[in-house]
């Protein structure tokens, strides 16, 4: 009843009324447990509800914090440690309550930026649906194809972040073909918004304009509000990465004011309409969007994810010429993504170091770094939303220090920077601070 609940909640729109009355039920339940000696089935089945409470809280991040999160995962984890292996021989319920709340695991592990331990969990789950052992709420083929589809999309979200973008393509299509195969047209969109998602950052920014506009159409279709304000954020920034700036915030604030309405997509639209706006010029713009970003991200605790926000302000102080602002903005930003493992944000941040050891006039280290960043595997791909111009950038870059440095320094700087790794270059300008 409570899976079904949640379900109807989310579909009516009152879901956060009804998290906040699942987080008291959760207390409640935890206190009685501790108070009462009760005989092993009642104390189970007080498990088993829990446990179910448990997965509907973790389905929405929305308005959970950091900390909040962690400690739901954990009480989930204990849970499942202590009940999970004997119950799941006499009662075929914790077999599904086991795989929902390891689903809802990997989704908050991603959305944290933990992508490589969300990764590991979406590897281990899925084939679990393939093999046939059980089916998830409600039990019906279209919801077998729904949590397929959702876990091999948010799977290859992780493989975005961490720059595996062959493998995001892989499991994109492997997306599309089970929507192809559910028969249900809504469930395409998550293979389309991820194959734009992985063409995007590969460079093929029209291609994803392409795939954005088919998932749009499909959402405006289904009256699906929150996924045609999804459709415009994302058609914000494949049209920023051709360059189409104005396009592009249009699209965005669109986007926007659905997240200032909901709460959903707010982080996300704001740091993008900050790319927009510094890639048009408005200094002023940028940083307010970037400020408030960071405010936001704070808030919650989410650590890695303040990287971008942290990387777009650096850029636009740099503009401004406060050097010493900016410095400290990447650092903050270059340590958060050396403790995460999430690789799609290093290159632009590493990008943005470079031209500030130029300004500082360290040229040499500018040198280094930027043809540390033109020889790593992913960066002649890598096409952020507003900074498709970044290799030329990295190139033309390269050009004036060679120009500005004796030929002998800057060969040893160049080969240097080919020969090294991300994590040493991280490491060097952590600890170098």
């Amino acid at each position: 009843m409570i899976l079904g609940l949640h379900w109807i909640a989310n579909l009516e729109g009152w879901d956060r009324a009804f998290k906040s009355l699942l987080e008291a039920y959760a207390r409640q339940l935890k206190a009685a447990g501790a108070m009462e000696n009760a005989d092993p089935e009642r104390s189970s089945e007080r498990a088993l509800v829990l446990a179910t409470v448990l997965t509907a809280i973790l389905a929405d991040l929305l308005g959970l914090t950091s900390a909040s999160w962690k400690a739901w995962v954990e009480e989930a984890m204990s849970l499942l440690a202590r009940r999970g292996a004997d119950d799941e021989r006499t009662d075929d319920r914790w077999v599904e309550i086991r795989w929902l709340l390891r689903f809802r695991m990997a989704f908050g592990h991603l959305c944290w930026r933990n992508c490589i331990e969300s990764a590991r969990i979406f590897e281990t789950i899925l084939p679990e649906l393939d093999e046939g052992r059980f089916r998830p709420w409600p039990y019906s083929d279209e919801a077998r194809h729904y949590w397929q589809i959702k876990g091999t999309m948010w799977w290859g979200w992780d493989a975005v972040h961490l720059a595996r973008y062959e493998e995001a393509g892989r499991l994109a299509e492997q997306c599309l073909a089970l929507g192809e195969q559910s028969g249900v047209p809504s469930l395409r969109m998550d293979g389309l918004i991820l194959l734009a998602g992985v063409r995007m950052r590969t460079g093929e920014c029209r291609k994803a304009e392409n795939h954005l506009r088919e998932y749009l159409r499909i959402s405006r279709a289904h009256g699906l509000k929150y996924l045609v304000a999804v459709a415009f954020h994302h058609l914000g920034m494949a049209l920023a990465g051709q360059g189409s700036y104005l396009r592009a915030r249009a699209c965005i604030q669109r986007s926007l004011a659905w997240g200032r309405e909901s709460g959903q997509l707010l982080e996300g639209s704001l740091q993008s309409l900050g790319g927009v706006e510094l890639a048009l010029g408005n200094l002023t713009q940028a940083e307010r969007c970037y400020r408030r970003v960071i405010s936001l991200y704070e808030k919650s605790g989410g650590s890695v994810a303040l990287a971008g926000a942290l990387t777009g302000l650096a850029r636009v102080v740099l503009a401004t010429g406060d050097l010493v602002a900016a410095r400290g903005h990447l650092l903050r930003a270059l340590a958060a993504l050396r403790q995460s493992g999430v690789s799609e944000w290093v290159v632009g941040a590493l990008a943005a170091m470079a031209e500030l050891l130029l300004a500082e006039g360290q040229a040499e280290t500018a040198a280094g770094l930027c043809s540390a960043l033109l020889s790593w595997p992913a960066t002649p791909n890598y096409a952020p939303e507003t900074m498709q111009h970044l290799r030329a950038e990295l190139e033309a870059r390269l050009q004036v220090l060679e120009m500005q440095l004796p030929p002998e320094v800057f060969a040893a700087a160049r080969d240097r920077g080919r020969g090294s790794r991300i994590d040493e270059v991280l490491a060097q300008l952590v600890s170098g601070s």
